[in-house]
């Protein structure tokens, strides 16, 4: 049994399916059922049902799997733990972000990495939130982003980098009703008694974005003329600026012109959290404190409220 065995059932446990499984890992389809066979050879018993699909572990393979996990996360902490002795940053940090997220934090964070710590190999894997959640548990990732208001895991922590303000934006050649200017707020503030039948772009439901923008909307007793849901923040931007519709959104999320569109504040202030999670009783090297003490820098730098 070695690392590289153990990793590719890994893989193939993850996928529970061959096939996508070889692909993930570039080689070929019956070299990765050669090997599994082998595996299953050599510790006597089918790790894998054949007969179902997607495959289903047997009692054997979610030992083999749990152990196999363990395995590779005690090398992974010695390794770090080795790496932590020398006086150089060096090794590698497995990440994960979802992919609408990915485009927004990763570029502005990494390149401030790369520049800082140019020995450290960033190892990104973009995915869903339950997914990356379900490999930080599994010990296949050191961090990952998540954003918005998430239930915290019990066997996670977090590191908050910034809450972002959420607001409204509509395309600039509409000139929509607002509040009383007030000298604490860095736009005008939204009038939504006022709004009448404005059209309007929002998250799909479930999306936790939605669920602040739905608030927003109980909280003023104000029914959105939804014309589109969608789960892409870049679609709600073309929206605006292609004068279709207003929307809300994280003020982060903007990089359109401001000629092409308008800010509002809300009156009441929402706030979009961007967080750093990993796992409580697991190793925290000095990659991942360089990592989250960068990352809060950077994007506590480009506008954004600040968490002390």
């Amino acid at each position: 049994m070695n690392n590289r065995q153990l990793q590719y059932i890994l893989e193939i446990a993850k996928e529970r399916n061959i096939t996508t499984a070889a692909a993930n890992l570039y080689i070929s389809q019956p070299s990765l059922s050669s090997l599994l066979a082998s595996v299953e050879k050599e510790v006597g018993a089918q790790l894998f049902d054949r007969n179902s699909s997607p495959m289903n572990l047997t009692e054997a393979g979610e030992i083999y799997i749990e152990t196999a996990r363990s395995i590779l996360n005690s090398l992974d902490t010695m390794q770090k733990r080795i790496n932590d002795l020398t006086e150089s940053l060096h090794g590698r940090l497995r990440l994960g972000c979802t992919t609408h997220q990915s485009p927004l934090l990763i570029p502005v964070v990494l390149a401030a990495i790369t520049e800082r710590y140019p020995e450290i190999q960033i190892m990104l894997t973009e995915d869903s939130p339950a997914m990356l959640e379900k490999l930080l548990l599994s010990g296949e990732l050191d961090l990952y982003f998540s954003v918005g208001n998430r239930k915290l895991h019990p066997r996670l922590t977090t590191a908050i980098l910034i809450q972002e303000e959420v607001m409204m934006f509509a395309p600039a050649s509409r000139e929509l009703p607002t509040l009383e200017p007030s000298p604490a707020r860095r736009f005008p503030v939204i009038d939504f008694s006022k709004l009448g039948n404005e059209p309007f772009v929002l998250m799909k439901e479930g999306h936790q974005l939605r669920r602040i923008m739905d608030t927003v909307f109980e909280e003023n007793d104000f029914r959105p003329n939804v014309i589109l849901e969608t789960s892409s923040w870049q679609t709600c931007l073309r929206m605006v600026t292609n004068k279709i519709a207003s929307t809300l959104l994280p003020y982060i999320a903007t990089e359109a012109p401001a000629c092409r569109m308008s800010a509002y504040c809300l009156n009441k202030e929402y706030y979009w959290q961007s967080s750093l999670y990993y796992r409580k009783n697991a190793y925290f090297s000095k990659i991942m404190h360089a990592f989250i003490s960068t990352a809060k820098e950077v994007l506590q730098g480009t506008g954004n409220k600040s968490i002390q």
